[in-house]
C-alpha cells in the first residue's frame, strides 16, 4: 500500500485518508506494508505547533482504528531534509507496538528494499 503526499498539507488531508481506508479495509488488512511518499515541495507552513500534535493524534487514531490490525512496517520516504527530519520526530513521538517497525528513508528504492525483506 502506497500514500502519497505533496502541495500543500492540512489537518483535513488525514480525515480524507481515514474515510478511504475504512472504505478499503479489508483490503488494507491484507497488507502487511505500507510505504508513505512525502514529495519535494510538501508545504507544512500552514501548521503551527498546536495543529502538528492535532495531526499526531489524528495519525494514531487511523492506526488505532484501521491499521493496527495489518501494518506491520511503515516506510516514510522524504528527499527533502526539513519535511525528513519532521516525519522522524512523528516516528520518534509515535507509540509504537511491538510488531510495528517505521523507519524514515530519503529514496523509494531504500525504502522498498527494507519493506521487502518482510
Amino acid at each position: 500500500m502506497v500514500w502519497h503526499y505533496s502541495g500543500l498539507l492540512a489537518l483535513s488531508d488525514f480525515d480524507d485518508v481515514a474515510d478511504q481506508l475504512l472504505v478499503h479495509q479489508a483490503a488494507c488488512q491484507a497488507c502487511p506494508r505500507l510505504m508513505i511518499l512525502y514529495h519535494r515541495g510538501l508545504d507544512a507552513s500552514g501548521m503551527d505547533a498546536e495543529a502538528l500534535e492535532a495531526l499526531l493524534v489524528r495519525v494514531k487514531d487511523i492506526h488505532a482504528r484501521i491499521l493496527d490490525k495489518c501494518i506491520q512496517r511503515t516506510a516514510h520516504v522524504c528527499g527533502d531534509d526539513l519535511i525528513r527530519h519532521a516525519v522522524e520526530h512523528y516516528v520518534l513521538r509515535v507509540e509504537a507496538r511491538a510488531d510495528d517497525e517505521q523507519r524514515v528513508f530519503v529514496t523509494e528504492a531504500e525504502a522498498r528494499s527494507w519493506l521487502a525483506a518482510l
